[in-house]
């Protein structure tokens, strides 16, 4: 009955640890100026890097950078809701479409805020954004 209920707990915990490990969105109030600037990541595959410059504007530029490849960009749209940084017309290279996207501002390790999130639909894949600057 023992070993029963050790296999069990040990289960449970299995099943949690994709989620357990992900920065959670902070709780502080974020403004657009917190958004500004660009910001880098590299793709899920990890074959490209991702820089989006946000403007104050609500508009933010893409550019997809890959070794031996033109780099390529696009332009869309994004909005702050509360810790939500929520973009349209997100160009992802692993389904090679454009696509909405929402991704999260956490506490910061070396600024104010750092941005989390990825190109791929699956937060477990998602990365730690760099501040590139304004």
């Amino acid at each position: 009955m023992h070993i029963k209920r050790s296999a069990a707990a040990l289960l449970l915990l299995l099943a949690g640890c994709g989620q357990a490990f992900l920065p959670t969105a902070t709780k502080k109030p974020v403004s657009t100026n917190d958004v500004v600037g660009t910001w880098s990541f590299p793709s899920e595959d990890k074959k490209t890097t991702i820089f989006i410059s946000f403007a104050p504007s609500g508009n933010y530029t893409q550019t997809n950078t890959s070794a031996g490849q033109p780099a390529k960009a696009y332009s869309g749209k994004w909005s702050l809701d509360g810790s939500n940084v929520r973009l349209s017309g997100f160009f992802a290279p692993y389904s090679g479409k454009q696509e909405d996207q929402s991704w999260y501002l956490t506490d910061g390790v070396s600024r104010k805020f750092d941005m989390f999130g990825g190109d791929y639909p699956d937060p477990d894949s998602w990365a730690r954004f760099t501040y590139v600057g304004r």
